[in-house]
């Protein structure tokens, strides 16, 4: 059993999905006749979860009216991305080669459940992983540590031990917060914006167990 776990962000890690994201956001929001630049969108939106974003673009709305919201841009994104759905670059190999140096690992993700399916099923990746975190799994959104604690302690190693891997700026002070190094993939941000991150990578082609052991 390696000395080390693995905590995997989704959305721009697992698949690089933010283009079909920012494609479903502004056809849901053309729907309210809101517009949000790309600042906005990387600055409060990419690595949160739907609870969180909606209220700050919507103000004052009930649960149910954010739930309904949340739903209806998640279908959008899927509908979007179904056939584009593609794992980032060498995941596979570097699946293959966790799971054969026993490294645990868990998918913590903003993301809903159906997303979080949707994907991992899509890709047929899920026997790699030992645990699934998403949205419904904990209260307060990235950047606050809470989901990247409980993946630690879900998978019983220090905070320390785990890694985590992430591209968004959210979940990097998240990963950073919660005691853990951090790997930032370059599919959201410049290596430049994640300085936080201990190691900044293009995908997982050259990333691997020796590396990630010296963190």
């Amino acid at each position: 059993m390696a000395n080390f776990a693995l905590a995997f962000d989704m959305d721009g890690v697992i698949a690089d999905t933010n283009p079909a994201h920012k494609k479903a956001l502004q056809k849901f929001l053309s729907q309210y006749d809101i517009s949000l630049d790309d600042e906005f969108l990387k600055r409060e939106l990419y690595g949160t979860p739907n609870k969180e974003w909606i209220p700050k673009v919507f103000k004052d709305i009930d649960q149910d009216t954010l739930k309904k919201y949340a739903e209806e841009k998640e279908a959008i994104f899927r509908e979007i991305y179904g056939n584009e759905l593609e794992a980032l670059p060498g995941l596979f190999d570097f699946l293959k080669e966790m799971q054969e140096k026993e490294v645990k690992c868990c998918v913590a993700t903003s993301a809903p459940k159906a997303n979080l399916d949707f994907i991992i099923d899509g890709l047929e990746i899920r026997e790699y992983f030992d645990i699934f975190l998403c949205d419904e799994n904990f209260e307060k959104g990235k950047p606050d540590p809470e989901i990247y604690l409980l993946s630690a302690r879900q998978m019983d190693i220090q905070n320390q031990n785990c890694i985590v891997l992430e591209d968004s700026l959210s979940g990097i002070t998240s990963g950073k917060a919660a005691g853990s190094p951090v790997v930032g993939f370059k599919t959201t941000h410049s290596c430049e914006e994640m300085d936080q991150a201990d190691l900044c990578v293009n995908d997982f082609s050259n990333l691997n167990f020796d590396t990630l052991k010296k963190l």
